[in-house]
């Protein structure tokens, strides 16, 4: 109570920064100008495909497992979604 608070701006600064530079968010701006208050581009639907043409079969999608014996037995199993490796994974950056 009654403690005078000096709080150094910089050091603050710097702690959000670096928080959101953890976060992903690597540059302040967008490589192209934006206007924020323009009106919406509308919605553009696709007409459907003509009677001819042939459409795939839905694919059924699997269920997933219940467990995790099921899980671990699943993720590694041939039915994994991605399992052609074309999921783009993150890795760490080192400072």
């Amino acid at each position: 109570m009654g403690a005078d608070q000096t709080i150094d701006w910089r050091n603050a600064a710097v702690s959000v920064l670096d928080w959101w530079h953890d976060a992903g968010v690597d540059m302040l701006v967008d490589d192209a100008p934006r206007d924020w208050f323009a009106a919406p581009e509308p919605l553009v639907i696709a007409p459907p495909a003509p009677a001819g043409v042939p459409v795939a079969p839905p694919v059924a999608v699997a269920t997933m497992p219940l467990s995790l014996t099921e899980f671990l037995a699943w993720r590694t199993g041939a039915d994994v979604p991605r399992r052609d490796g074309t999921v783009f994974r993150w890795r760490p950056r080192a400072r």
